[in-house]
Formats: C-alpha cells, sequence, structure tokens
C-alpha cells in the first residue's frame, strides 16, 4: 500500500490559556520514542478545555511532521460503532464504493488494513464509557511505530481503564491570574479595561466562575458586548 501523509482538517478556536507547561508534557509523550501504540487521556470536569487542548496538540507543526496519518472523531454519550468506524474512513479520504453497506466487522477490517505500516495519530473526543474505546480500539493495529491515541473523557475511571498502557493527564481549573488573562481576551480584545466600571464588573463575574474556562469565555463575551459608560 502506498504510504499517505495526511492530516486531516479540524476546525477549533484555540485559545489555550496557563496550559502551556501541560501542552509542552503531553507533546513530549506523543514524540517519544516508545515503539508500542498508546493512550493518552484528558480528563476533566465539563468546561474544562480538554477539547480545546486536545485540539491543540493535534494542530501543532511537531505532530504534523510526525504522524503520517492523523485523525479527530467525536464520540458522544451515544454512540454507533460503525458511525464512527465510517467517519474514520472518510476522513482519511480512503475511497470504498460500498461503505454504507459494510457492516461493523468489515469496517473494522478496512480500517486496521488501511494503518497496517501507518504512522497515525487519533483523537476520540468526548467519551463517556471505556466500551467506546474497547470497542474501536481492535481496529487500530499496534504497529510499533510510535503511534497515538488522545481520549478526552469526563471520567476518572474511563481515562486510567482505557488502555494496557495509558498516560493519564488530569485538567486543572486555572488560577484567578489565568481566568482574568482568558476573561480580558473575550471581553476587552476591540476595547480596553480603562472602564472601572467594566472593569469591576468583569472581575466579580471571573469570580463567580471558579476558574473553570468555558464559563469566564461565555461571560467575557457577554461583557464584550456593553458600551464603555460616557
Amino acid at each position: 500500500m502506498k504510504q499517505l501523509r495526511r492530516i486531516t482538517s479540524f476546525s477549533l478556536e484555540v485559545n489555550v490559556v496557563g496550559n502551556q507547561d501541560e501542552i509542552k508534557k503531553l507533546l513530549d509523550k506523543l514524540l517519544d520514542n516508545e515503539p508500542r501504540r498508546y493512550v493518552i487521556s484528558i480528563w476533566g470536569t465539563g468546561g474544562l478545555g480538554k477539547t480545546t487542548l486536545a485540539g491543540k496538540l493535534y494542530k501543532s507543526s511537531e505532530i504534523k511532521q510526525k504522524f503520517h496519518d492523523s485523525a479527530w472523531v467525536s464520540v458522544s454519550q451515544h454512540f454507533q460503532l460503525e458511525d464512527l468506524l465510517r467517519k474514520i474512513i472518510k476522513s482519511f479520504g480512503f475511497f470504498v464504493k460500498e461503505l454504507e453497506r459494510m457492516n461493523e466487522e468489515d469496517l473494522e477490517r478496512h480500517v486496521h488494513k488501511s494503518w497496517q505500516g501507518h504512522k497515525y495519530l487519533v483523537v476520540i473526543d468526548d467519551v463517556w464509557n471505556k466500551e467506546a474505546w474497547a470497542s474501536l480500539k481492535r481496529a487500530f493495529p499496534d504497529n510499533e511505530n510510535c503511534s497515538r491515541v488522545i481520549i478526552t473523557t469526563r471520567s476518572k475511571d474511563v481515562a486510567e481503564r482505557s488502555d494496557e498502557r495509558t498516560y493519564v493527564h488530569e485538567l486543572r481549573f486555572l488560577n484567578s491570574d489565568e481566568s482574568w488573562q482568558l476573561f480580558c481576551d473575550k471581553a476587552f480584545r476591540n476595547s480596553s479595561t480603562e472602564d472601572k466600571g467594566l472593569e469591576m464588573m468583569g472581575r466579580e463575574m471571573v469570580e463567580k466562575c471558579h476558574g473553570l474556562p468555558l464559563a469566564i469565555v461565555v461571560l467575557g463575551g457577554l461583557l464584550s458586548t456593553k458600551k464603555p459608560q460616557e
């Protein structure tokens, strides 16, 4: 089979605050020379930025240079294995005439055959239970060429028990300085914090978010629509 070098397009506005050390640590794990395929599990409560962090890793120049193939699959709570396998096949542009008619076993066999000999990275986003990865991993060959899988999940149990070779990374909440920086990026990107009334309102909002990035971004976006007082 002809060796491919394909990075699947993935659209995500990446704005990571306070996680630079975490990004470096995870990149080192993805790029190390351990030949066996293993899983990196990123877990934490909803809104902490698991998908954003995984997206930052996925789109990095180092990853594009390292892996022959790369794919992103969103699972959701109620997944269908056949649908996930079809998404993977389509994302790589593998033309299969009878794709919609193939059963689960055929799809699994096709993915496994297509990736034989390839160094790949797959992101499986928003895994709710161990069965999702347990079902998918049979399709992912261990070519002993440093292939990697990233899983994002809200469940500690899923993160820790996803695979026999797993690196678990718990995503933390932002501290007060990081929270304010992220808020300012959203709320004041087209203005300044010189309006003391808006700044005071913003700091009160940030305090109520308790370091949860999603809440900070949403409230920052709301404040950005308010005009400074004359």
